[in-house]
């Protein structure tokens, strides 16, 4: 799913948007700076989160997620 640039879209979407679509593997967001912090579930990927990191986060086992 790709919601890059839709200003409205903030953490608390983006984890609505996890919890809802369960067969969701792959959630873009470029553009969308109200996405800091988001826990990505496990077996899931969030692109497009700048951090001092990268902009590829995969989902863990332990919910922390690491980047790629």
């Amino acid at each position: 799913m790709n919601v890059s640039f839709c200003q409205a879209v903030n953490d608390f979407v983006v984890g609505c948007i996890f919890r809802s679509c369960e067969r969701l593997k792959t959630l873009k967001v470029f553009g969308n700076f109200g996405v800091r912090d988001v826990k990505v579930p496990k077996g899931r990927i969030l692109i497009g989160v700048p951090n001092a990191m990268g902009m590829q986060i995969e989902g863990t086992e332990d919910g922390e997620g690491r980047v790629i």
